[in-house]
């Protein structure tokens, strides 16, 4: 990353195996990809966020730790400073149709 300008970031929960809540090392590998930026002088950080959910919800869907991850890391990148950072909220990306639970529409 060194010398670039900007750095778009996004993190796969589900690209690990995760049989408790202790494998989940998505909001890890986020603030590791920001501070990493950071400190190679990226000027403008996007990353790709989503929204928190399980206060949104009052509690009812607390569970939700693809989200609610995204959510931490999003607030976490605001505190470092970039001189500009941007916040995309994709709903899915075209991978996402791609896989197991996909069927051909004839």
């Amino acid at each position: 990353m060194k010398g670039a300008y900007g750095f778009y970031a996004v993190t796969d929960y589900f690209s690990h195996k995760i049989t408790k809540l202790e494998d989940v090392t998505e909001e890890e590998e986020g603030k590791l990809l920001a501070d990493v930026a950071k400190e190679v002088g990226i000027k403008h950080y996007v990353w790709s966020t989503l929204p928190e959910v399980k206060e949104r919800s009052g509690g009812k869907f607390a569970h939700v730790h693809h989200f609610d991850g995204k959510h931490r890391i999003e607030q976490y990148v605001r505190s470092l400073g970039f001189e500009i950072a941007s916040y995309v909220a994709p709903s899915a990306y075209f991978q996402n149709f791609m896989g197991s639970q996909t069927r051909k529409v004839r």
